[in-house]
């Protein structure tokens, strides 16, 4: 068999393992074709009780009739995210005086901004700053005063602090004067906008199924959601109609093992803290895949509380993923202690484009072992092939290694 033929029979051989661990998944979903390079792809609510804590064992596969490649992705939530925006100016104005060095710099319009970072030439130096705003560059409005800033650098210590931090404001031009000094060389500057974009946030109903109160004087109450969820916040409402100040533990069922006398649950912490009628009784923790949930009230020598209801919210959760290649696309999931995928995409965040469409993802399928992902007439549909494929290239292989030790020897 000549080198030609060998190759050909490797890829093969590689091809068909990357179809066979798209079956080491207990599930799948067809992926509506994609219509560009990148798009997004919505987790159904439904999908987290296959799926594990970590949201790990997800793959996107895509099959075509030669061939079954993985497609990269990465995962997204619809938390509030923090963004620091970059906004488009330029210095037209670099004075000195007696007061010291002066820097003016213009945006395009009035723009709300919020920090300035400048970096200089000199690499030591610790100044004072006087930052003033304008609309007309005839009346000015001190936004800082005395505000410091400083970088050293030696064989030891590398340390710079040279950003500005006000309160948001709005205008077009903006001026910095670096005081007392004779010489500071600007390298570089940056006009920014420190925002919060807010999330969006997803309710679960739950009910409360049994309350109790144990002989140290703690309350327990359960609640249940209607379907698993993945959440990541809870509003705790109590109608007690006298002052408060009770610590907390809220706790989700992670695992029930069946004994001889019945079931055994097993909780989590999912956030602790304490109950206070001066508050509303609302808290965050990381996300969390649970449908079952124990409060824990610590009560001392108090009256328990009345627990009227759980408000439960999570976020919505997403796949941001690019398609190369034409294929019918799925979506196979539910797979325990399977571990995050590492993508070349990961360190190009900034060329996903910010609008991207949604691809929409079909009914849940239970994955058969060496059954065909798509019902075409396909090389890998006879599992005839994938077994003939496989054990010639396990004797193509094995010649391989054969005539190494051969020649070593």
């Amino acid at each position: 068999m000549n080198q030609k033929n060998k190759l050909a029979f490797l890829f093969l051989f590689i091809a068909s393992l990357t179809f066979a661990q798209l079956h080491t998944y207990e599930y799948k979903r067809r992926i509506e074709q994609p219509t560009d390079s990148w798009h997004k792809i919505n987790l159904k609510p439904e999908m987290y009780k296959h799926l594990n804590q970590r949201l790990s064992d997800m793959r996107i596969y895509g099959v075509s009739k030669t061939d079954t490649t993985q497609v990269p992705f990465l995962m997204h939530s619809s938390a509030s995210k923090k963004v620091n925006r970059d906004l488009a100016f330029e210095l037209i104005n670099q004075t000195k005086n007696e007061d010291g060095i002066f820097f003016t710099f213009k945006l395009e319009d009035a723009q709300v901004i919020n920090k300035i970072h400048l970096d200089f030439i000199e690499t030591n130096f610790d100044w004072k700053i006087q930052l003033d705003a304008s609309n007309d560059q005839k009346e000015w409005y001190t936004l800082l005063d005395d505000y410091r800033i400083t970088s050293i650098k030696n064989k030891q210590v590398t340390y710079q602090y040279s950003q500005l931090h006000f309160e948001s404001s709005e205008y077009q031009y903006y001026r910095v004067l670096v005081k007392n000094i004779d010489k500071a060389e600007l390298d570089r500057a940056r006009l920014r906008r420190f925002e919060v974009e807010k999330g969006e946030n997803i309710s679960y109903p739950s009910t409360i199924t049994k309350k109790e109160t144990t002989n140290s004087n703690e309350s327990l109450v359960f609640a249940e959601m209607d379907n698993t969820a993945r959440i990541s916040r809870v509003l705790i409402n109590i109608k007690s109609n006298f002052d408060y100040y009770r610590p907390f533990k809220l706790e989700y069922l992670a695992d029930s093992v069946k004994l001889d006398d019945g079931y055994r649950y097993q909780y989590a912490t999912l956030v602790t803290g304490v109950l206070d009628s001066s508050s509303d009784n609302t808290y965050t923790f990381p996300a969390t895949t649970c449908k079952k949930m124990r409060l824990n009230i610590y009560n001392g020598n108090n009256e328990p509380l009345y627990v009227d209801s759980f408000n439960v919210s999570g976020f919505r959760d997403y796949l941001l993923a690019r398609f190369t290649k034409e294929a019918d696309f799925f979506l196979a999931y539910g797979k325990e202690n399977d571990q995050l995928p590492s993508y070349d995409i990961e360190k190009f965040k900034d060329n996903i484009p910010e609008e991207l469409t949604s691809l929409s993802l079909g009914e849940e399928i239970l994955i058969i072992p060496n059954q065909p992902m798509v019902e075409e007439n396909g090389l890998f549909e006879n599992k005839l092939w994938l077994w003939i494929l496989m054990i010639v290239a396990i004797v193509i292989m094995g010649g391989f290694t054969l005539k190494m030790l051969r020649s070593e020897s």
